[in-house]
């Protein structure tokens, strides 16, 4: 079996203000993710789109700099189970919930961690 030692790293800034996360979640086993890869079992606990100021006012400076972004739990989780993506590009959850773009980045704690 070959094995890819290919990584995609997403930087980001966790802010325990507003939200900390929910109770019962580790943080530690947070892991960031686009919402096109969520496989049933995963539990969406956040979402991580806003770009830091400090990220944008260097990427006006410099177009090829790292974008941070800034995560931010939600209220209550979301347990994906029926995972779809439609024609348009919506990610869908059960009973066809679609509540992302296939593109955005969530933070969720992969089923082989719940």
């Amino acid at each position: 079996m070959r094995c890819s030692t290919v990584v995609e790293f997403f930087p980001v800034i966790m802010s325990d203000d507003p939200r900390p996360v929910v109770d019962g979640i580790d943080p530690a086993a947070v892991r960031i993710a686009y919402a096109a890869h969520l496989t049933d079992g995963d539990l969406v606990v956040g979402a991580a789109e806003t770009p830091t100021m400090a990220s944008v006012d260097a990427g006006i400076e410099d177009p090829t700099s790292t974008q941070v972004l800034d995560g931010e739990f939600y209220r209550r989780t979301y347990r994906v189970n029926g995972h779809n993506i439609d024609p348009a590009g919506w990610v869908a959850l059960a009973n066809d919930c679609h509540v992302w773009r296939s593109a955005e980045l969530v933070l969720h704690v992969p089923a082989r961690s719940v």
